[in-house]
Formats: structure tokens, sequence, C-alpha cells
């Protein structure tokens, strides 16, 4: 009987196995980073008594630039101050509502942000091509804790008018009772008389 021979992967095929993996694994994490918004804090302050949160008024400087280092905007030119805007209500790209989240007053951070979270395939014509991904420097000037403020306007607008509230509705009932008072003393006087009457022959 003839002996049969297996075959088996030699070493070269192991290496060009693995090496297509790792090449496809990187191709995947490089687009994977490339969709989702990067965020890199440059400076940030020692004290970080407040950060910026969903309802908070933010003012922000910036300067806005394509990848290849074109600046299509920026508020620091001459005349112009930080830009403001309240977190979560869609006043401003995707990437700005996620990258500012968070920030402390002073802090500055370069955030990445791909095109679906900018201005996705129509772009910003003329400044920014469809499909565009932007790349942001960005400092948070200041905050207003308007989500606080108007908490504290409530209550204190509770706090005057319920009393108000109740008082009127007392005074109301007060002189509406002192009005049918004399309307019902003037009725039994009047409904005595008219009874008391005896007809003349």
């Amino acid at each position: 009987m003839g002996s049969s021979k297996v075959s088996h992967p030699n070493h070269h095929e192991h290496s060009a196995v693995w090496t297509l993996t790792a090449v496809i694994c990187l191709a995947l994490a490089v687009s994977a980073k490339q969709q989702s918004l990067q965020i890199l804090t440059e400076e940030k302050p020692e004290a970080c008594d407040e950060k910026a949160e969903v309802g908070d008024e933010v003012h922000v400087h910036y300067t806005g630039r394509l990848e290849s280092g074109a600046v299509f905007d920026t508020s620091r030119q001459a005349g112009r101050g930080p830009l403001p805007f309240v977190l979560g209500q869609g006043q401003v790209i995707k990437g700005w509502e996620q990258g500012i989240k968070g920030m402390c007053v002073g802090e500055k951070r370069k955030l990445t942000i791909p095109s679906h979270l900018a201005y996705g395939k129509q772009g910003h014509p003329p400044t920014i091509p469809p499909d565009a991904t932007l790349v942001f420097q960005t400092e948070l000037v200041s905050i207003q804790k308007r989500g606080a403020g108007d908490d504290w306007f409530y209550r204190i607008l509770r706090f005057v008018l319920v009393p108000a509230a109740i008082v009127s509705a007392v005074y109301y009932i007060y002189t509406r009772t002192k009005k049918q008072e004399p309307q019902r003393k003037h009725g039994r006087v009047g409904g005595a008389g008219r009874g008391g009457k005896k007809k003349a022959n």
C-alpha cells in the first residue's frame, strides 16, 4: 500500500495569515477612530468648580480648520467675541455639543470632528466642503448656569404668587358674601310686610 502524505501549512503561510489579520484590524481601528469625535485637552485649570452641562449657556472662543490646516472661521478676529450658545438645544453642530460638555472655565480643547458630527455630505459652502473632517481649537470662557437660575426664579415666583392667589380668593369670597347679606335682609323684611298685610274689604 502506498503511504499518503498530509500537507501542513508552512511557516510563511501562517505569517501571511497573521499579517493580513493585523492589517484588517488596524484598518478597522483607524476607520472607527475617524468616525468618532476626538477630544484632546490642551490646557486645564487646577481648580474646576463648575463644568459645562446640558442647559447651561456657554461662551466659547474657537478657531476652526480643515484637515489641510486652512482656517475657515475664528472668533478671535478683531471685533468678534466668544460664541454664546445653550448646550443641548441643537444650536451648534453635534461635535461641539459633545466636545464642549464637561469643560471647565479656562479649559482649552482640540476637537477633531468627523463629518457626520459636523456638516455631513452637504458641507457648508463655500468654506466647508462635503464630508469634511473639522478641527477646532476651543476655549471655554464662561458658563452661565441657566438651569439653576431658572430653578431659583420659579421658586421665588411660587413663593410670591401662591400666597397672593390665596389672599385674592379669600378677599373675593369675603366681598361677595358682604354684597349678598343686604339682599337677604331686604328680602326677609319685604316678605314679612307683604305677608302680614290684610286685604281690606
